[in-house]
């Protein structure tokens, strides 16, 4: 059997590795300033997932804010009066009474009715929107919510 000539060594060109860090999105940048300069307030989170309500609750309180969860709307409704918060953040498709409601309830009560209702849905047609204002809330947030999002909202909040 004839040896065959030993194959040619061809080295491949390695790839570069970037020495700079890759550049950040203006968003993530923009995170990392706010939690300082944003007031810290006090917000209520209203989501009956125990795991969404759990990492929403945690999300915002990385934010800088005092941050107590409920898992219906009657809880939350209970809590709002005795937290007391600034911002409630109220999922829409809540047991029992749903999160129209709970804005309904909300705006009726003379202690809770000027209280910022950010309404928390996975529908965000225009339609939808419209019916979350008529219900009672400041603004709607389509789910799942960015971080960024989350933080814009809140410090618009007056």
């Amino acid at each position: 059997m004839a040896k065959r000539p030993p194959k040619k060594l061809v080295r491949k060109a390695k790839p570069k590795l970037a020495l700079e860090p890759a550049p950040k999105r203006k968003e993530q940048i923009r995170l990392q300033l706010e939690p300082r300069a944003v007031r810290k307030r006090r917000i209520l989170v209203i989501e009956d997932q125990p795991d969404a309500a759990r990492i929403l609750g945690i999300a915002v309180s990385m934010l800088g804010h005092d941050v107590r969860v409920a898992g219906t709307g009657v809880d939350g409704l209970e809590l709002a009066r005795a937290f007391g918060p600034e911002i409630v953040l109220c999922d829409l498709a809540l047991p029992g009474m749903n999160g129209f409601e709970v804005a309904r309830e909300f705006r009726r009560d003379h202690v809770l009715r000027n209280i910022y209702l950010v309404a928390l849905s996975g529908y965000a047609q225009p339609e939808d929107v419209e019916r979350t204002v008529d219900a009672g809330f400041s603004c709607h947030v389509a789910k799942p919510a960015s971080l960024a999002t989350l933080a814009k909202v809140i410090s618009a909040v007056p």
